[in-house]
């Protein structure tokens, strides 16, 4: 009895022992032997979902190959955003916002140079990769924030969205406004695993007519992504994708490479929070009609377990005029 009950509350027995079960003087030897066996696996009597954690403090080997995934547009500081719009009103909810979801790999999009310093004091594990697309110092940037105890770098480059990706330069040739835009990317080696991954970010341009420019922008991703992964590892590409629809033909392109998380996830049912992502800072914005315009692409072997779209307010406010989107994955 003593083993049955022992067995059942570890888990090895689906129903519990019957009441009347017995044991015979007999068998009673042949028990203590056992009960000897049983607790050297009583350590295997986990929580469900591998909430219990080792004497290192680590969390199983389930849990940590999961990996939080990020893109967030989080506004350009700007004289023209006052009162609870200014970045100095919302810089501590961007960062919570980061923070309170774990991002461990994050992308962002319109970061001066000001709001560089804001995140990296306060975000003091992780580390920046950031590239002003003016002449990769000075402008609006992209880049990449990393949490250092997760991942290290292998590997990490950039291109402009043109006909001369190599150098800073605008879309002019493709039909695009003066103004230049960048894409940034590294390679991560995952500390938990060892298993690697590609990691871009980018943001395209906007409005109705440059629909061009965003389909060679989507191009050249595609080119630079065949050339980048000589190695085939699971390749995402996340960012501010500015489509004035989620069919236009820029993002149709990238879907014939890239799977889209939004969709997988619709199909997987685990999908969380609204489908639009730009609120305008519009805090009683009816975001399930709001556009889509921030997406997670990824190729290559991986198991999609979550998409959200983040919809936090803090105090009443949203961090910025787009909400984060993060997916949660194992390679």
């Amino acid at each position: 009895m003593a083993v049955t009950n022992f067995l059942y509350f570890c888990g090895r027995l689906s129903t519990p022992p019957r009441k009347d079960a017995g044991i015979s003087e007999t068998k009673m030897k042949k028990t203590l032997l056992f009960i000897l066996l049983i607790l050297s696996f009583a350590y295997s009597c986990e929580k469900p979902d591998g909430g219990s954690t080792g004497n290192d403090g680590k969390k199983p080997a389930q849990m940590t190959e999961r990996l939080n995934l990020a893109t967030f547009n989080i506004r350009y500081a700007t004289s023209g955003d006052t009162g609870v719009r200014s970045w100095a009103s919302r810089k501590a909810s961007v960062v919570a916002t980061i923070k309170d979801n774990g991002f461990d790999v994050v992308g962002f999009q319109e970061v001066l140079a000001n709001q560089q310093d804001d995140l990296k004091d306060a975000l003091k594990d992780y580390i920046f990769y950031f590239v002003g697309r003016d002449d990769g110092t000075n402008g609006e940037a992209v880049g990449i924030g990393y949490r250092k105890s997760r991942l290290s770098v292998v590997d990490y480059g950039r291109f402009w969205l043109s006909p001369t990706p190599e150098k800073p330069s605008n879309a002019q040739q493709w039909g695009g406004p003066s103004r230049k835009r960048v894409a940034v990317w590294i390679k991560f080696k995952d500390l938990s695993t060892g298993k690697m991954f590609y990691y871009m970010t980018t943001h395209l341009e906007v409005n109705q007519e440059y629909v061009n420019v965003r389909e060679k922008s989507a191009e050249l991703i595609i080119a630079m992504e065949a050339k980048i992964n000589k190695d085939a590892l699971p390749f995402f590409v996340v960012g501010d994708m500015n489509p004035n629809s989620p069919i236009e033909a820029p993002m149709q392109k990238l879907r014939k490479v890239f799977s889209d998380s939004f969709q997988e996830a619709n199909k997987a049912g685990v999908r969380e929070g609204p489908t639009g992502t730009y609120n305008g800072f519009n805090p009683d914005a009816d975001m399930e009609n709001k556009t889509r315009g921030d997406y997670i692409f990824a190729k290559g072997r991986y198991d999609l377990k979550r998409y959200r779209t983040i919809d936090t307010k803090f105090s009443g406010q949203y961090p910025s005029d787009h909400l984060p989107v993060m997916i949660t994955a194992i390679l």
